[in-house]
Order: structure tokens, then sequence, then C-alpha cells
């Protein structure tokens, strides 16, 4: 005879049921951290995981793509280790990065130092004359003959005499003007200029200017310069 919980299903077999749904998960005695690549989720983070439903949900399922080649290599192997292991156990960091597998990451930028130039390695080259007319107001000059163009860029530089912007000049003068060198960064080299204004002849408005350039070359202090001093980068969720 069969006791009440059991069932006769045939001659010698009975079945039986056991409610075992007041019994507690199995609690994982063993973490693992994982770092791979996965089909989606967040980048460069540890993520808790407690079960192979919840890291698809985050970090998607598996997928058979390899890269090309002769080797074959599988490009997601992360998700394969994370459901054996889950199977297992329920406490797992998951940490995704970005990598051969060509997700975009965004752009990244460096913040690079721009050196001074070094004053031990200031040189002096090619000294000429130059010499100009000039027209116009307060506001801005123009400039004519054949030191226009060394003029021109000697006033947008600040180079000339401080009577250009706005205040009288006095005739004839001839007064020298001398000035610091002004330096400007090409590539990894400084190149200035520095003038003596020698001629100056006319009044705010219109008159005749002239002197000599001088051109100089300097190195930036190579230790600092292009370093590389910090680098941001999106985190990549794709």
């Amino acid at each position: 005879m069969a006791s009440d919980n059991k069932i006769f299903v045939s001659p010698g077999v009975f079945t039986s049921e056991k409610d075992l749904s007041f019994v507690a998960q199995q609690v994982g005695v063993t973490t693992l951290g994982t770092v791979g690549e996965t089909v989606k989720g967040p980048a460069f983070e540890p993520i808790f995981i407690t079960n192979y439903e919840e890291f698809t949900a985050i970090f998607g399922g598996q997928n058979p793509s390899v890269f090309g080649g002769e080797d074959r290599i599988p490009k997601f192997e992360l998700p394969y280790i994370a459901k054996n292991y889950l199977s297992q156990s329920n406490q797992l960091f998951v940490t995704r990065i970005l990598g051969l597998t060509g997700y975009d990451a965004g752009h990244a930028w460096m913040i690079t130092a721009i050196a001074n130039y070094d004053p031990t390695t200031i040189t002096s080259g090619l000294t000429k004359g130059w010499s100009a007319s000039y027209s116009g107001g307060s506001v801005y000059y123009g400039f004519a003959g054949p030191g226009a163009a060394q003029a021109e860029e000697l006033y947008n530089l600040g180079l000339l005499p401080s009577g250009f912007i706005g205040a009288p000049l006095v005739p004839s003068n001839n007064e020298a003007y001398p000035h610091d060198i002004v330096f400007t960064k090409v590539g990894s080299t400084f190149e200035g200029i520095s003038t003596n204004v020698t001629n100056l002849t006319g009044d705010a408005s219109t008159g005749t200017t002239g002197g000599d350039i001088t051109e100089w070359t300097a190195s930036a202090y190579t230790q600092f310069d292009n370093m590389v001093v910090a680098m941001m980068r999106s985190r990549g969720n794709v």
C-alpha cells in the first residue's frame, strides 16, 4: 500500500512531491571578478551581478562573433565565462572594456603642456631696415611703401610707439623706441622679432616711420613641452 504522500504510478512505482519553496537560495561563498568585452553595457566600471539573467540585461548575452584571420579568436569570451560561473555562484563582478572589437568609446582628449622658451637658447638672426608711410586714425592704420608689410606686422604686435594710438606725434622727433622681443611658438620652436623705431615723422593721422627689425629664435623647455598632463575619455555606453 502506498502512503498518503505517495501516488501510485504502476506496480512497484510510486511518486511523491516535497515542497522546498521555503528553503533559502544558496549563498555563494566565492566572489569572482571578470574583465573583458561584452556586446553592450557601461564600460570601465565594476558591476556586481547575482545571476545570468541580470548579466544579459546589463551586458547582453553570448555572441559567437570572431576576429578574422586564421586564428578565429572569439570577440566576446566573457559572457560564456559569466554564464558558466553564475550557474554555480551568485557573486560576480563584471567590468566591461572597449578594445579590439571596435566599439566606439567616444573621443579622447589629451591636455598637453606648452612650455615657454628657454632664455638660454635665444639666438639673434637677421637684422634688416624698414620704412613706410602711414595714414589712418586711432583704430587702424594703413601702411604703404617698401616697408609696409613689416610695419603692419609690428603694428599688429604692438611694437610701434604708443603715439600711433591716437596721441599726437612730435614731427621729426627721430627718437628710438626699443622693445623687448615678441616670441611666437611655431611647432617646437619659438620665432621672435624686436624693433627699433629710428624714424617717426608726422602726426597721429599721417606721416612716415622706419627703423630696423631683428629676428630671433629660441627653443622651448624640452623636458616640459608637449608633456601629457591629463587625458579625458568618454565611458563608452554602447
